[in-house]
């Protein structure tokens, strides 16, 4: 049997070597004569981290590595596993330990036979200050960090609060994992603050031992968090009632600081309420204070609602919040889940249950063990009203269903699952938990404490439960039990994608791609015309059999320009957005987006872009979530012969370049492709040729003529200007030997990426969208300087900056490209390997899927 004091030390760890090392090194010299092991998770570190862990021969180390970083709650769930003392100590890499810091962690065990919970204070390495004594929660209903010692608490050992930091916190091990350990849906945040609520709602108490004091390297090990925001969304939806309770503590100083500053008008029943709870009368907090940290809330959760598309809480099934199950515990040794007495499983409103199902298994009674062995059965209810009970089940598999009563699907339904054969066992556990520090037998003691681990519970292991036939959760799963399946099949999730589908243009383009990557995935959608105006001409019949007129998922994602948005519900109505989740496809083209379109970002809830460099210029000024969704590049290559198709010179080594006149001759720059082109062929030269293919010309008759002028008489140039079908565009790129583009700026560079996919050369401007995918490596990148635009261009106001590319070292890329047969192979193969890599429909649609997934589980 373990050692009753025995502590497990959990590091997880990501890279900061030296961090790690000098952790190390201070938790040996102060862990004193406690028995306890180290248990250290790297999360893929790349520093050198893992060969030092691996050299390490020490037996009260263990080392555990992951391939890759599985994040915070992961890592330390992994090390809670594989650990066997009484307690868990868990703790960053960036800590620095100091003498004597570990017994006062004992110490509080020992003082509150209820404690859940221990931390401690740390205190910055950099200036000694205090960075954690606790976690309060504040009025706005958020965890803050306590970063001061009042003189009382000062003079306190053991100080209670609502929460502590999972930097350095201990806890029984049977308790961490009785509840799952930390919830692997937070992201390196708040899953720390959502353990202590969790032992809290059991009647355990949340300590800070205010005599154990260590230094601590704030955010040094993995970093502030760049999801704050989307975990402590989880936790306003988890724990609002308790966000409430423990932050209306503050509500009575601060209403009497406001009144005696005269900032609120004196309301005499507020004033007695505060002063009531303000010097004690009473500890509950008054339903006044309670009130103003809700509505503090609220104003928050309507932030979110903006910022992290909170309306799917409403309009689509939550299923963070509304789906939710308790009292399952996962079994230390297989791949189930165990109960100690009962479990609750709360489906939410809309989806009727005709009957549940539990599958498992009786583990035989092991010999020797007397706490383990005995009976065990199970009893089902359903609402309250079906319940059956199997007060015996044999060892090994089983399966039991129970049908359910008719019920109508406008109310939760919750399932009650019941071990059975387990009364008495639970008391005695229920005593061994308690009797630590009553004066009892030591052999009564050591009696109680063989029914602590409830082993006979633990042989009743249940793998899936269903309901209507199919499974909602599956404890075999390696991560979380939850069946994402089950909520696309019963909530209807979905995309409704919406544009110009026939349309011949970027935009139009734009959509075809996102629709290409959902049918990679088989992501249910719908593909809806835009009945917005658009001047382009309607030629491409790619998807024609597939349109539809109505929007049938929750989720609606416009490919637009930011200024066609106010125009959607005019067009469209305004039932097309409304209850639903709204998503823009925007690309703009400069580093600022423009401060007159700010005011489009009302009309959605989220913004996506076909590029990280239009991500930033738009996540700059906007309230809401910006992400990268980059265009899906795929079609059918060309056929032989494209060159003849295209009546071009077959003898000549061809550079191409083509652009819609629509988005603006100047950010284009065909005059620096021209320059270049006549600085690399100086004198003539019957073995190139240069193809400039422009699209749009009616309505661009004077653009049209500069670019005449400005080809001249140039020897071997071929000027295109009538339309041509996307399979022509394609024939006309397979028929040229390298693509250029000595663009002033892009938002992603889709006539880039359609020549790297065939495997061509691509003479590019190193600024903008198509820096993230060129390179020296797979084609010919240009030097720039940032020039600002001395005049107003369209939509690109006057003062913004875009690119001037360097001619002389295109016309060097040229001369290259045009002498050099293997470096255009070489190049082009590396260019086509590029695109599959990163933008394939199947790479594309998996991040669509995995938005989907993150915006379902809110």
């Amino acid at each position: 049997m373990d050692s009753p004091r025995k502590i497990s030390f959990i590091i997880p760890v990501f890279n900061g070597l030296e961090l790690t090392k000098a952790c190390l090194d201070s938790l040996t010299t102060s862990v004193e004569d406690h028995e306890h092991e180290i248990i250290v998770v790297d999360d893929g570190s790349t520093d050198g981290t893992r060969a030092f862990l691996s050299s390490i021969e020490r037996p009260d180390v263990h080392v555990v590595l992951n391939d890759e970083n599985l994040g915070y709650a992961r890592a330390n769930n992994a090390g809670a596993v594989r650990a066997d003392g009484e307690f868990l100590c868990l703790a960053n890499n960036d800590l620095v330990f100091s003498p004597g810091w570990l017994a006062p962690f004992l110490k509080a065990f020992d003082h509150y036979p209820d404690a859940g919970v221990v931390g401690n204070i740390q205190r910055t390495v950099a200036t000694g200050a205090i960075d954690h004594a606790g976690i309060r929660i504040g009025l706005d209903g958020k965890p803050h960090h306590i970063r001061s010692l009042s003189p009382l608490r000062r003079l306190r050992t053991f100080s209670t609060v609502p929460a502590v930091t999972g930097a350095c916190m201990m806890v029984r091990r049977e308790d961490f994992l009785a509840n799952g350990g930390f919830d692997e849906r937070y992201v390196n945040g708040s899953e720390d603050v959502d353990f202590c609520f969790q032992m809290e709602s059991q009647g355990k108490r949340v300590i800070v031992a205010n005599r154990s004091v260590i230094e601590h390297h704030v955010s040094a090990s993995r970093g502030s968090s760049e999801h704050d925001e989307e975990n402590c969304r989880k936790l306003f939806l988890r724990w609002p009632d308790g966000l409430a309770r423990f932050g209306a503590r503050d509500w009575p100083a601060h209403y009497l600081r406001s009144a005696i500053a005269r900032r609120v008008a004196l309301d005499p029943a507020n004033l007695l309420s505060a002063l009531g709870q303000f010097i004690g009368l009473t500890r509950k907090p008054s339903d006044r204070a309670l009130d103003y940290v809700r509505r503090r809330m609220a104003i928050t959760q309507d932030h979110w609602h903006l910022i992290l598309g909170g309306r799917v809480g409403r309009n689509i099934p939550s299923l963070f919040r509304d789906f939710r199950f308790e009292g399952l515990h996962p079994s230390r040794h297989e791949a189930a889940t165990w109960i100690k007495e009962r479990a609750t499983i709360t489906l939410p409103a809309g989806i009727p249950v005709n009957d549940v199902r539990i599958r498992g298994m009786v583990v035989p009674e092991p010999s020797g063990d007397p706490p383990a062995q005995g009976n065990l059965g199970l009893r089902l209810r359903i609402n309250q009203e079906a319940f059956r009970s199997w007060r015996r089940l044999s060892d090994g598999p089983f399966t039991r269903e129970l049908k359910a009563e008719p019920r109508g699907s406008e109310s939760a339904t919750v399932l009650e699952i019941e071990l059975l054969g387990t009364a008495w066992t639970n008391t005695l556990a229920y005593l061994g938990r308690k009797c630590v520090t009553w004066p009892l037998p030591k052999a009564l003691k050591a009696y109680l404490q063989n029914f602590r681990a409830q082993r006979r519970n633990q042989r009743l292991q249940i793998f899936r439960i269903g309901i209507n036939g199919e499974d909602i959760l599956d404890f075999t799963r390696p991560n979380s039990p939850f069946v994402y399946e089950f909520a696309q099949r019963n909530t209807r999730l979905g995309i409704n994608l919406v544009g110009w589908f026939t349309g011949e243009l970027g935009v139009g383009e734009s959509v075809r791609c996102a629709a290409k990557a959902l049918t990679a995935v088989d992501l249910p959608h719908a593909l809806i015309p835009c009945r917005l105006p658009c001047l382009a001409a309607q030629g491409d019949l790619s998807f024609i059999n597939k349109l539809q007129e109505d929007n049938p998922y929750p989720i609606n994602i416009f490919h637009i320009d930011a200024p066609q948005s106010a125009d959607i519900d005019h067009h469209h109505g305004p039932a097309f957005r409304e209850g639903r989740y709204n998503i823009a496809y925007w690309a703009w083209e400069l580093p600022e987006f423009p401060d007159g379109w700010v005011r489009y970002f009302e009309h959605f809830d989220e913004i996506w872009t076909p590029s990280r460099f239009t991500t930033e210029a738009v996540g700059r000024k906007s309230p809401l979530p910006v992400l990268t969704m980059p265009h899906a590049i795929d079609f059918t290559l060309p056929a032989p012969g494209a060159r003849t198709r295209m009546n071009l010179p077959e003898d000549r080594f061809l550079f191409l370049m083509m652009y819609d006149l629509n988005s603006y001759q100047e950010r284009k720059n065909p005059r620096a492709v021209i320059d270049a082109f006549a600085r690399a062929f100086p004198n003539g030269n019957d073995k190139v040729g240069l193809v400039i293919k422009v699209h749009s010309l009616s309505g661009n008759e004077t653009a049209f003529a500069e670019l005449q002028e400005a080809v001249g008489s140039l020897n071997g140039v071929h000027l295109l200007s009538h339309t041509l079908p996307r399979s022509e565009v394609y024939d006309l790129i397979a028929a040229c030997d390298c693509f250029v583009s000595l663009h002033r700026s892009e938002g992603f560079g889709l006539g880039v990426a359609e020549a790297m996919f065939q495997e061509k050369p691509v003479i590019s401007t190193n600024w903008s969208a198509t820096a993230e995918f060129v390179n020296p490596g797979n084609g010919c990148p240009v030097d720039f300087r940032l020039i600002q635009l001395e005049r107003t261009i369209g939509p690109y106001g006057k003062g913004q900056i875009w690119a001037d590319p360097d001619v002389g070292q295109a016309a060097d890329w040229m001369r290259r490209v045009a002498a050099d047969p293997l470096f255009c192979r070489e190049t082009g193969y590396n260019a086509r390997q590029t695109i599959l890599k990163l933008f394939s429909p199947r790479v594309i649609g998996g991040l669509f899927e995995q938005r989907l997934r993150a915006i379902t589980l809110w």
